[in-house]
């Protein structure tokens, strides 16, 4: 892929395993790409549904992301 990807994860998921995160990232133009590993957390960043508020890995998440879109998207 010739585009930004953000690939975001985290470690114990037990829907998607971390290594599909991994072979994605393996698989992408590594100067396009940035992954991160969430670790001590599942599939939704321990964020539950209906939305109770955040958490500390969430907000990783969220910084992370607005990181990437303001790097990518301007």
């Amino acid at each position: 892929m010739k585009i930004p990807l953000f690939i975001a994860h985290g470690n114990q998921d037990a829907s998607v395993p971390f290594r599909e995160a991994k072979n994605l990232y393996n698989w992408s133009n590594k100067e396009l790409t940035h992954i991160l590993e969430i670790p001590e957390t599942g599939h939704t960043f321990d964020v539950v549904h209906p939305f109770e508020g955040s958490n500390p890995k969430f907000e990783m998440l969220l910084e992370e992301t607005n990181s990437f879109f303001n790097k990518y998207l301007k």
